[in-house]
């Protein structure tokens, strides 16, 4: 679902709002993010897993003119939207990521923006798994797999102040219903120790707008693999990790929202993880 915005909590005084100077920066943000994809994609045919609305795919289309793209996503309406912005060498299609529904080593390059989270969420580490797998499977001899999403810390545990009674009970709450993992927390007065993963995940969540979006929110993790994580499930699946790295500015500080505060400081933000199908892999797919 990403990141809620001009969302105020229920029984809350204030309440968080995205204006359009704000919506514009978040939108040069996510295109500085997507340029960094550029290097590693390999041209020629591009498979984007789950797709959307098309956001990544006006800027695969963009940028990679002679190339064939195909994007998938399992939401028809979604589909729709990319059909609709007629991009002349896109073809959108709904099906579920986690289905096969290509021939063996056909693309160049398979591309995951902001989608394995939801796959996690809906479907565990090895809904992921599978995915991956199915990337491999589609690719070429070679070719590039680039996932972009957001990372979870390592595991360290954090204190978490509130100002507000109020937060501090949506906390509870939220360690209440959380579904993807266990939320474990010790309360001491106003002050919560907890792990740093889950307290990026009610920094996430806690200004849902209403009680369907809180729902929504409650069954989907934003932070579900480490560093090292992504690097073994890419190895297990038959990539080779070729570049693995934080971009810059993509962080986002807990001390800077309102109402608690969060120490030691910490950022996290996205990770971007390049690999290529390796040479294992494709002997492998060569036997009899």
């Amino acid at each position: 679902m990403g990141w809620a915005w001009a969302l105020p909590v229920p029984g809350a005084r204030a309440c968080l709002t995205m204006d359009e100077r704000t919506l514009k920066k978040h939108l040069e943000r996510k295109r500085k993010l997507l340029q960094r994809l550029k290097p590693f994609i390999k041209p020629g045919s591009i498979v984007e897993f789950g797709c959307g609305s098309g956001f990544v795919l006006e800027f695969l289309s963009r940028e990679f003119p002679h190339s064939r793209i195909i994007g998938i996503d399992n939401d028809l309406e979604r589909v729709a939207s990319v059909a609709e912005k007629n991009l002349p060498n896109v073809i959108p299609i709904c099906a579920a990521i986690e289905e096969n529904i290509f021939p063996a080593a056909v693309f160049d390059t398979a591309v995951f923006v902001c989608c394995l989270h939801e796959i996690f969420s809906q479907a565990g580490g090895e809904g992921v798994m599978k995915a991956l797998r199915i990337a491999c499977d589609v690719l070429k001899p070679g070719g590039a797999v680039i996932i972009q999403d957001y990372l979870k810390p390592e595991s360290i545990s954090v204190e978490v102040r509130f100002a507000d009674e109020l937060l501090l009970e949506r906390f509870i709450r939220f360690a209440g219903e959380f579904k993807p993992r266990r939320v474990d927390y010790e309360l001491h007065g106003d002050i919560v120790r907890v792990d740093a993963a889950d307290a990026f995940e009610f920094v996430s969540k806690y200004h849902a707008e209403d009680e369907e979006h809180w729902q929504e929110e409650m069954h989907e993790t934003h932070f579900f693999f480490t560093k090292s994580e992504f690097e073994v499930a890419l190895g297990e699946v038959g990539f080779d990790v070729t570049s693995i790295e934080e971009p810059p500015g993509s962080g986002i500080l807990t001390e800077s929202h309102k109402g608690f505060s969060i120490k030691p400081s910490l950022k996290v933000g996205w990770i971007q993880v390049v690999g290529r199908k390796g040479l294992s892999k494709v002997n492998e797919e060569s036997r009899p």
